[in-house]
């Protein structure tokens, strides 16, 4: 049964060509919609990396802050130590210093007190006997021997005042020692326990720096110009679709032409009453049958030419067609949407770095600021704890010096007062220098070090770690990692499609093998 021209006109869009750009713009529609997604997705991870960002720029904001309260109380406690350290440096100085005194003392009063007992005897014992001689002789002559009695006597009175000197109780040294260190003591609380720092700077806090404005239009301009693109591909593929279906009616109508004139021959010759004519008939059958079976035959094919006859039919020719056709559109709409976004990445990457650039710049600059405010402070605030410190301390070293050089005077004024007039006067200053001087001169040298070595070092922060050149680099580097739009999804689906169109040549070029072979049989038949 063959179909009317209108049924025919009807179902010349249903053709392998027409199914196959169809086919086409049903991916290209999946890219735009790919496409779509990309943009909300990328909108979506920049609104993610702007809150991050937010949160970063908000914990460096806040850093020096929170730097500044822990410097503050560190120096505090740094404060409360040293008050505490020296306070029991004193305390433990004063009852060294008492005790040192006191060993120096009881060694030095058993040193002294030994030879000058042991010369006071054997002087006592010769002095007796003549002491007695001389004052009967005195009674003789004078009558009286009231003055020789001052030998014995005197000589008891310095052993006496030894005895007492050693027996003695060393209050006065508690308090020679206390009162100096005393008075230091109080001076150090006086000092160091109202002492407080200068007052710190005023430091920002949390701030918002992220604007998501700038990179969201980019993402809009870089998917609309792909969109347009895409779109442009789809109404390129939309007027090879009307072509197609134009060129399929066309070629409807002239089958439907050739079929019609042919029948119309054929019909003629078979009733026809002129035999010559009827030889025809045969030959316009078989180009009937050549008509209705290949439309796009436009002359005679001889039997010889049936390799031709096989590889003319609709769906050899289609196959062959289709195929390349499809794979050279695939590769350039691949190429083409490749490079665009290729190219729009590129500039939406720069814009990330100027706005990641711009954007961090500011908050980097705004922590190194106030990072330097807080070290200028804490330089300020070492200065001034260190004056109050070297004033003590070195109060601390005049007084114990003046301490030990009073205990040195009270020893000499002793010796002065026990044996002050005799001989034993400058053997004991001997031993004194011996035993104390050299000792007490070493420990007043220790001090003096001491006083003019000791400072305190507050710590200060890095700044060279929140610079700009240090931080947006890296963060350049996350944010083009975060916000990477060229995926290549929206090409992808075009990828897989290109195995359908070498399919189809694949069946042309086994169409072509079967030809052959029906061509190499028809020839050896013959």
């Amino acid at each position: 049964m063959l179909f009317s021209l209108q049924e025919e006109y009807a179902l010349a869009w249903l053709h392998l060509s027409t199914i196959s750009i169809i086919t086409i713009l049903i991916h290209l529609s999946q890219a735009l919609s790919r496409l779509s997604q990309g943009a909300d997705a990328s909108k979506a991870r920049i609104e993610s990396a702007c809150s991050t960002l937010d949160s970063i720029a908000s914990q460096l904001f806040n850093a020096p802050h929170v730097l500044l309260v822990a410097t503050q109380s560190a120096i505090q406690t740094t404060k409360e130590n040293v008050h505490h350290a020296l306070s029991a440096a004193l305390t433990v100085i004063k009852t060294t210093l008492v005790w040192f005194i006191q060993l120096y003392k009881s060694i030095f009063r058993c040193l002294l007190g030994l030879p000058v007992h042991t010369l006071l005897s054997l002087l006592t014992q010769v002095a007796g006997p003549i002491q007695k001689a001389t004052e009967d002789i005195a009674s003789v002559l004078t009558g009286s021997n009231h003055f020789l009695g001052n030998w014995t006597q005197g000589l008891q009175g310095i052993s006496d005042r030894l005895d007492h000197w050693v027996q003695q109780e060393d209050d006065w040294v508690q308090q020679m020692v206390s009162m100096p260190l005393d008075a230091i003591q109080i001076k150090l609380n006086q000092s160091l326990g109202d002492w407080e720092p200068a007052p710190a700077p005023v430091l920002g806090k949390s701030q918002t720096v992220c604007d998501t404005a700038a990179l969201e239009d980019a993402v809009d301009r870089l998917y609309a110009q792909a969109t347009s693109s895409v779109w442009w591909m789809m109404g390129l593929l939309v007027l090879c679709l009307a072509l197609s279906i134009a060129l399929q009616a066309y070629s409807v109508k002239r089958k439907h032409q050739r079929i019609q004139t042919a029948r119309d021959s054929l019909l003629a010759v078979l009733s026809g009453a002129d035999s010559e004519k009827r030889p025809a008939g045969p030959e316009l059958l078989e180009r009937y049958e050549r008509t209705v079976q290949f439309p796009l035959l436009f002359a005679r094919l001889q039997s010889r030419c049936r390799f031709l006859g096989v590889m003319s039919r609709p769906v050899a020719i289609d196959c062959l067609l289709v195929g390349l056709t499809g794979i050279v559109l695939l590769h350039a709409f691949v190429y083409v949407l490749e490079s665009k976004t290729r190219r729009l990445s590129q500039d939406f990457s720069n814009q990330v770095i100027a706005w990641t650039n711009h954007t961090t710049s500011h908050w980097a600059t705004e922590a190194g600021r106030q990072l330097e405010e807080m070290n200028d402070w804490v330089h300020r605030t070492e200065v001034d704890l260190n004056e109050h410190l070297f004033d003590t301390i070195k109060s601390t070293a005049l007084g114990m010096n003046h301490t030990l050089s009073s205990v040195m005077g009270e020893v000499q004024e002793a010796i002065g007062s026990i044996l002050g007039g005799t001989l034993l006067e400058q053997p004991a200053q001997g031993l004194v220098q011996c035993l104390v001087t050299n000792k007490v001169e070493n420990i007043e040298n220790g001090l003096t070090w001491i006083a003019s070595h000791a400072y305190i070092h507050l710590t200060k922060m890095d700044i060279t770690s929140f610079h700009p050149s240090s931080v947006v680099p890296k963060l350049t580097e996350t944010m083009l990692h975060h916000l990477q739009v060229d995926d290549g999804s929206s090409s992808a689906s075009l990828r897989t499609l290109l195995g359908f169109y070498y399919t189809l040549l694949l069946f042309w070029l086994l169409t072509i093998v079967i030809a052959t072979g029906f061509q190499i049989k028809h020839r050896q038949s013959q």
